[in-house]
């Protein structure tokens, strides 16, 4: 993550402009090597070349003809046979040294003598000369070889040195420059972490709470954070990370100093003495207050919208969840009515009035139970799909067994099932009415629709410590691995391969609505042999009340995705 902050990232990483000072006096320097050289010669003018090949300056007076001899004798100055590749160089236009090009040189530009000293050695840096004249009419430089040498040596002596200095300041302004481009002030401390040695200013312009510390002043043992100001584990301060004697890097500590906290980021090496102990921290430092105050800032925003995005999905996923519980919850009442209202249609019980009688009001208390699940479900809807709300009241199981046994009755007949319902006595326990119809009619629906043709299913309700609902088929059961799954959601255990109609949210929505009502729902399947479902419910009266159910968020817990 990287945060730009106006105060403390850019203003002070901002450098001013470098005005170049290892030059400074260069020229002035060589002017007074060139008048020496002139003068231990007795020549009339010198002309002199540094060997950082920048500075060209004359001692002396030449003619006019003469203005152009600097730029003519660099041509012939590094030029040279091998065995003067290195050493002082000495060429005149008279005596033993006469050189060709010299000569040809002082008679070009009118002059009396001329002598040409270099010094050349195996350095990349390229060689310094002095070039000495004689404007005299008779006579010659009173200088001898030996001095000439001298003056050689010495002049190159005095350029080296030069071009050290040169490179030592250049070097230093480097290292000044690089060190404010990455760090608000320099430091070196001693063993007990007290600073020896500060190197930095106040940034001009800047408002934040900063300054350099003092010398002798003791680090300030601050907790090791991250980049958003929390501290690292395990938790540490500067001190004892400095004890360990290993180099740091943007290592930040949030301190107290000066009457406030802020955020400081070091990076060091240590120093150790000849027997390698150690002897202190050499490093930089930078104030980024403003900058780990942003990045938190940031953080927190994303933390937030984080959170948003997924209570979004979550509420967009619940809603898609609540219309899939509506088509599943509605599809097996219509289908009795529709059922019913084609008997009656079709005039299967023409001349009975009592059967007729009975089929319309099946059909108005199946509708009723739709009215039921729908008020059920969209209270659901409006809670924000997060519950619905369970009235626990004394009920009669029996009575609402052997209701949802009429609502079903329909589709049993159609696929010649037989129902068989035991349930001599009322057992009363304490949950909600419509909720338990549901359950059952689920249940029950299940048994009919994956139970084969002309089998039979067998319900039961009896009562001990606890009320206990027991629904058995004859159908195929069910293995150990699909009894694992039954309750994930738009999981049909392979019955999606079949004309069997269903969504497989049934059975999770009886578990939910169940555990909502302090119950227990257990299931028993062998392959080959049926399946049996056991609703288990307290009778206690101490359930009974208002609570509320929490459907949607275990659905969602599971990863629920909705169907495309």
């Amino acid at each position: 993550m990287c945060i730009k902050v106006t105060e403390d990232e850019t203003l002070r990483s901002k450098n001013r402009p470098r005005v170049d000072s290892a030059r400074a006096g260069v020229g002035g320097a060589l002017e007074a090597i060139a008048e020496r050289s002139r003068a231990a010669a007795g020549a009339a003018a010198a002309i002199l070349s540094a060997r950082e090949g920048e500075a060209v300056v004359v001692s002396g007076a030449l003619p006019d003809s003469a203005q152009g001899l600097a730029c003519a004798i660099a041509g012939i100055a590094l030029r040279g046979d091998a065995s003067n590749a290195c050493g002082v160089v000495l060429r005149k236009s008279w005596g033993a040294q006469v050189c060709p090009d010299v000569l040809a040189l002082q008679r070009r530009f009118g002059l009396r003598d001329l002598s040409l000293l270099g010094r050349r050695d195996d350095s990349a840096l390229p060689s310094t000369w002095v070039a000495l004249v004689n404007l005299g009419h008779e006579g010659a430089l009173h200088a001898d070889c030996a001095q000439l040498r001298a003056i050689a040596e010495s002049v190159h002596e005095a350029c080296t040195l030069r071009a050290q200095v040169h490179e030592a300041t250049l070097l230093t302004q480097r290292l000044e420059d690089v060190a404010h481009a990455s760090g608000d002030w320099s430091w070196e401390t001693d063993e007990h972490f007290r600073y020896t040695w500060v190197h930095g200013t106040v940034p001009c312009g800047s408002q934040a709470v900063f300054r350099p510390p003092t010398i002798g002043e003791l680090i300030p043992s601050g907790l090791v954070v991250n980049w958003l100001g929390e501290p690292e584990p395990p938790l540490r301060d500067l001190h004892a990370v400095l004890r360990q004697g290993e180099a740091i890097v943007r290592m930040v500590t949030r301190e107290y100093a000066y009457g406030s906290s802020r955020y400081v980021s070091r990076s060091a090496v240590p120093l150790l003495h000849a027997d390698g102990s150690l002897r202190g921290f050499r490093g930089s430092a930078r104030d980024v207050t403003q900058s780990i105050e942003a990045k938190a800032q940031v953080w927190q925003r994303s933390e937030v919208l984080c959170v948003a995005k997924e209570q979004a999905e979550a509420s967009s996923q619940a809603k898609s969840m609540l219309v899939s519980k509506v088509g599943h919850e509605l599809r097996t009442p219509l289908n009795a009515i529709v059922g019913l209202a084609q008997l009656i249609q079709t005039g299967g019980a023409l001349g009975e009035a009592a059967t007729l009688e009975r089929w319309v009001a099946q059909i108005a208390k199946t509708g009723w139970h739709m009215v039921d699940v729908l008020d059920m479900l969209m209270e659901l809807g409006r809670a924000g799909a997060v519950g619905v709300s369970i009235t626990n009241k004394s009920v009669d199981l029996v009575e609402v067994v052997r209701e949802a046994t009429h609502i079903l009755e329909r589709e049993a007949q159609a696929r010649s099932i037989t129902i068989a319902f035991d349930g001599p006595a009322p057992v009363v326990t304490a949950v909600d009415r419509r909720a338990i119809c549901q359950v059952v009619v689920n249940l029950l629906s299940n048994a009919i629709k994956y139970n084969r043709e002309g089998g039979w299913v067998r319900l039961s309700v009896t009562q001990g410590e606890q009320a206990r609902i027991e629904i058995q088929d004859t159908g195929p059961g069910l293995t150990e691995a699909q009894v694992a799954r039954m309750y994930q959601p738009f999981e049909r255990l392979g019955a999606e391969a079949s004309n069997v109609a269903g969504h497989g949210l049934g059975l999770l929505i009886c578990k939910e609505l169940v555990a909502s009502m302090h119950g227990k729902l257990q299931v028993h399947s062998r392959v080959g042999h049926g399946t049996t479902f056991t609703v288990l419910l307290p009778l206690s009266g101490a359930c009974e009340g208002t609570t509320k159910g929490d459907l949607i968020p275990e659905i969602v817990a599971q990863g629920i995705r909705s169907p495309e």
